[in-house]
């Protein structure tokens, strides 16, 4: 769906609760990637509905929001980077927006929406260019 600006999206409106953190909405549409580098994580308390809730986040180079993390976040981080220790979630990764059914915590109904996935794998990069003179390096 192309954003016309003469018609704002009700995502201007209605805020998420936590301004500082980042959202599907944030990227855009479904089957959007965007590679980005983990350069932090930590846990986090996080505002949801049902008040307060204590998470774990990944934050990246360059970027203002912080990505909270639920469970299948943290197990594909674990697979990526080979620890089950936060700490050690370091390096590039491709976030994916997908279209998911879920059951919304408080209301009990299940929503379609939109939501941000960690891909299985690192992103194929290229290699820095060398600078060092030939057979030098």
């Amino acid at each position: 769906m192309a954003a016309d600006p003469k018609k704002p999206s009700w995502r201007t409106v209605i805020k998420r609760m936590d301004p500082d953190y980042l959202y599907a909405e944030d990227l855009g549409g479904p089957g959007t990637t965007v590679d980005v580098e983990i350069v932090d994580s930590g846990k986090c308390t996080i505002k949801n509905p049902g008040g307060k809730k204590e998470t774990l986040y990944i934050a990246f180079r360059g970027k203002g929001k912080k990505l909270g993390l639920n469970a299948t976040m943290a197990k594909t981080l674990t697979s990526i980077c080979g620890s089950d220790h936060w700490g050690d979630w370091r390096g590039w990764i491709t976030l994916v927006v997908i279209h998911k059914r879920m059951r919304d915590p408080t209301t009990d109904e299940i929503e379609d929406m939109d939501v941000i996935r960690i891909a299985p794998a690192r992103p194929q990069r290229a290699a820095p260019a060398s600078t060092a003179p030939e057979g030098k390096a």
